[in-house]
């Protein structure tokens, strides 16, 4: 079956997304969450396998699939991205000459906290109905 260009433009900003995501793991200013979720919605327009693969991602699967299903986070998550955004920050701002640099990055720290701290936490069944949901798209996909 030949793509169209739309899903090969698709497919290739899912990846782009992807990377950005993984990126944002380790670099507190970019924010890992809208990557994830734009990747899903770039591999839902053009490829379901793709799309299964990120669902069935060991981080960003159940990071999407708390997200997507009840607009919350596992609070384990949420204190260590919390923990890696200070750090980078606070190295950042200790290598930084510039004060201008360093209050747009207190700023950013502060929003990225902000809009963190919001985000409902996971109760401990719902963590329950994500990681058995996980490991039931495993074994389908092991299986087909």
């Amino acid at each position: 079956m030949r793509r169209s260009t739309k899903q090969v433009l698709f497919i290739g900003l899912g990846y782009l997304s992807v990377g950005l995501a993984a990126i944002g793991l380790f670099l507190p200013v970019l924010p890992t969450t809208p990557f994830v979720l734009l990747a899903a919605f770039f591999f839902t327009n053009s490829s379901d396998r793709l799309y299964q693969w990120l669902l069935g991602h060991p981080y960003f699967g159940k990071y999407l699939c708390s997200y997507l299903k009840f607009k919350a986070v596992d609070p384990r998550v949420k204190a260590q991205a919390l923990i890696i955004l200070w750090v980078g920050l606070i190295a950042s701002g200790l290598l930084l000459q510039n004060n201008w640099l360093r209050a747009a990055l207190l700023v950013i720290g502060i929003g990225v906290t902000l809009h963190i701290s919001s985000l409902k936490p996971l109760t401990d069944a719902q963590l329950q109905e994500i990681e058995t949901s996980q490991l039931q798209a495993v074994s389908e996909e092991s299986q087909g």
